[in-house]
């Protein structure tokens, strides 16, 4: 039972440590949302002021500023909707680091870029990784003391025998002490028989299995559910490594398009 409660204690924290980090992250990158919306409501104002021009001098269509402004109008809705999950994300903080509410604004109202994950993450197998999550310790604990207590119900069928004894003196006179008249002796035994609670120990021997097997249940699913878990976090993994690659060459050719039409602006 106390290494099932040390284990339940490492769960503890280290679930509230990946929530922390997690809540962290999603401050930052609503931050960097928020940023770059208000980079893209500036450019696209900048893009209406060119459009309008040109219909003023007839070289465009109304239907092109219309379109112009209502992008424009369309990417304003985006400011509010980070705010909230900006605001959502650190009152959430607070809660996880036990603050009044506003001290994870204040603590982190300065911009700072997303944290970068390091590319030397090792990926264990997953009979590796679950045999160090707590969640699984907690269950093999649990499992380990419904077993033990099917043998203290077991040994509760078995008579309790209580033996007694005395030895000693009457006569503390050094010329008789040795003499049998002298000598004092009792011995004596306690059998205590069970066979009358006969039932009632039955019933705790039945309740005592069925907890054992309820244990042993519970961990086999845990250690499936853990097993789960590990699978699709290191597929989820993969895949994210892929989806970064593609974008990274996404990032790479709108650059390049985007040096493209800002050289072709400039050149008229």
């Amino acid at each position: 039972e106390l290494e099932s409660a040390i284990a339940t204690r490492d769960a503890v924290r280290v679930s509230m440590l990946a929530e922390i980090a997690s809540t962290y992250m999603d401050i930052r990158s609503y931050q960097q949302q928020l940023k770059i919306t208000q980079e893209t409501i500036d450019a696209e104002k900048h893009t209406v002021s060119i459009v309008n021009e040109n219909y003023r001098a007839g070289n465009s269509a109304q239907l092109y500023l219309m379109q112009a402004r209502a992008q424009l109008e369309q990417t304003k809705t985006q400011l509010p909707y980070y705010q909230n999950l900006l605001a959502q994300s650190e009152y959430s903080m607070d809660v996880l680091l036990g603050h009044q509410p506003g001290t994870a604004y204040r603590m982190l109202e300065e911009e700072k870029p997303i944290p970068a994950v390091t590319d030397s993450l090792l990926l264990y197998t997953p009979a590796k990784v679950i045999a160090e999550r707590p969640d699984i310790r907690v269950a093999e604990s649990n499992l380990a003391t419904a077993t033990a207590r099917q043998g203290v119900a077991a040994a509760q069928f078995f008579p309790d025998i209580s033996l007694s004894a005395f030895v000693g003196f009457l006569n503390v006179d050094a010329q008789h002490l040795l003499e049998r008249d002298s000598k004092s002796w009792s011995m004596g035994g306690n059998i205590l028989s069970p066979i009358l609670n006969y039932g009632k120990l039955s019933s705790n021997m039945d309740l005592a299995d069925a907890k054992q097997q309820e244990a042993l249940a519970v961990y086999q699913k845990a250690v499936i559910s853990a097993l789960s878990d590990v699978s699709k976090s290191v597929a989820a993994y993969k895949k994210q490594q892929e989806y970064l690659i593609a974008v990274d060459k996404t990032v790479t050719a709108n650059r390049k398009t985007a040096d493209i039409a800002r050289s072709r602006y400039k050149e008229g």
